[in-house]
C-alpha cells in the first residue's frame, strides 16, 4: 500500500494505474475534511454554487458533525475555484472517494462527533484516527532560561501565553491594539514576537510596532520574546492559563494535549477560522476575537476576549477535561 499525503492528489492516477491500494493522509483537522467532502462531494448532489446562495441566504453553512459556520470561515481551498490550492472537481472526489482509506491527523476523543458525521454521509470512506501527530520539532523540550525564570515567578494559572505561529504575522495596527489591550487588562502575559529580519535590531523593531512606553509600563508582568521560543515547555509551565493562537491545527491539538487550557482564537487564513468556530463552539474550550466591519480587533474587543479566557472557570475545567 501507498500512503499520499493530503497535498499530493496528482499521485492518484499513476498509483491507480498500478493498483496499489492507496491510503491518503490528512494533516488537517477532520472538520477541515467534512467541510471537504460537503461542498465538493456533496450526496445531496448540491453544487458549489448552490450550496454558496444557500449560505447566502441562511446567513450560514451546515455541516454535518460541525457548528454553524459564516461563508467567510470556510477556507478559499474549498470554494473559490480560482484559488491556487482549490480542492474541488472531480479531481477531489477522486483523490478521496477512491482511496483504501483516510488516515486523519486527530483523535476520536477530540473530533469524534465530525468523524462520526462523516462516516454516515459517506460510509465507502475508512477513517482511521491517528492523531494527534504533533510534530517532533514542537514537542522540542529545550528550555529558555530566562523564559522560565520570569514564569517560575509568576503565580498558576495567571500568564497568558500569545503566539501566531511560525508563519503567521499579524500588521501594524493590529500589533498595537493587542499590546493596548494586555496593557488595560491588567493579566499577566508571555508574546513571542519574533523579529522578521534576523539582522534587524531588535529594540528598533520593538519600538516601531508597540506604543511608546509599552514595555516600560508593563515590564513588572509582562515578557516579550523576539526570537523562537521553546512552546511546549511553555504551554507546560503551571504558571501558564490561557494560549492566544492563530488556530493553526498543531498549535491547537498541541495546547489540548500538552496543557489543558483555554484558548484565545485569532483566525487569519486558510482552515483557522473554520478551526477556530470549532474551538469556541464545539468544544466550547475557547473565545473568539471579533472584527470590526474593517477587518481590525480593536483593543476593547481584545481585552474583553483576554479576560473572559483568563478568568473563566467553566473554560478552564472543560479545557483541563479535555485534555485528561
Amino acid at each position: 500500500a501507498v500512503v499520499v499525503d493530503l497535498l499530493f492528489p496528482w499521485t492518484t492516477s499513476v498509483i491507480d494505474e498500478l493498483r496499489i491500494p492507496r491510503y491518503v493522509l490528512y494533516t488537517a483537522a477532520a472538520s477541515h475534511l467534512a467541510i471537504g467532502l460537503h461542498l465538493n462531494a456533496n450526496k445531496e448532489g448540491k453544487s458549489l454554487e448552490t450550496l454558496a446562495m444557500e449560505a447566502e441566504k441562511e446567513g450560514v453553512i451546515r455541516v454535518p458533525g460541525l457548528p454553524p459556520l459564516k461563508w467567510n470561515e470556510v477556507s478559499k481551498e474549498h470554494k473559490d475555484k480560482s484559488d491556487t490550492f482549490f480542492a474541488g472537481g472531480e479531481s477531489y472526489r477522486r483523490f478521496l472517494l477512491g482511496c483504501k482509506g483516510i488516515l486523519l491527523n486527530t483523535c476520536y476523543e477530540l473530533e469524534g462527533k465530525v468523524i462520526d458525521a462523516v462516516r454516515a454521509v459517506y460510509p465507502e470512506i475508512k477513517l482511521f484516527p491517528v492523531g494527534p501527530l504533533i510534530p517532533e520539532h514542537l514537542l522540542d523540550h529545550s528550555r529558555d532560561l530566562q523564559c522560565e525564570a520570569w514564569l517560575n515567578k509568576q503565580e498558576k494559572s495567571s500568564v497568558l501565553y500569545i503566539s501566531f505561529g511560525s508563519w503567521i504575522g499579524i500588521v501594524e495596527k493590529q500589533m498595537s491594539e493587542l499590546a493596548l489591550a494586555l496593557e488595560s487588562s491588567k493579566k499577566a502575559f508571555l508574546w513571542v514576537l519574533p523579529v522578521p529580519d534576523p539582522e534587524a535590531d531588535t529594540e528598533k523593531f520593538l519600538a516601531s510596532v508597540l506604543p511608546k512606553g509599552f514595555q516600560e509600563r508593563t515590564s513588572e508582568r509582562g515578557l516579550i520574546i523576539p526570537e523562537w521560543a521553546p512552546q511546549h515547555f511553555i504551554l507546560s509551565h503551571p504558571a501558564v492559563g490561557g494560549f492566544l493562537t492563530h488556530c493553526g491545527w498543531n498549535s491547537v491539538t498541541e495546547s489540548i494535549s500538552v496543557t489543558g487550557v483555554p484558548l484565545l482564537c485569532w483566525p487569519f487564513v486558510a482552515d483557522q477560522p473554520a478551526i477556530c468556530r470549532f474551538v469556541v463552539d464545539g468544544l466550547r474550550i475557547g473565545v473568539d476575537i471579533r472584527e470590526n466591519r474593517e477587518g481590525i480587533a480593536e483593543s476593547g474587543e481584545i481585552e474583553r476576549a483576554v479576560r473572559e479566557v483568563m478568568e473563566s472557570d467553566d473554560l478552564r475545567e472543560r479545557a483541563r477535561s479535555l485534555k485528561n
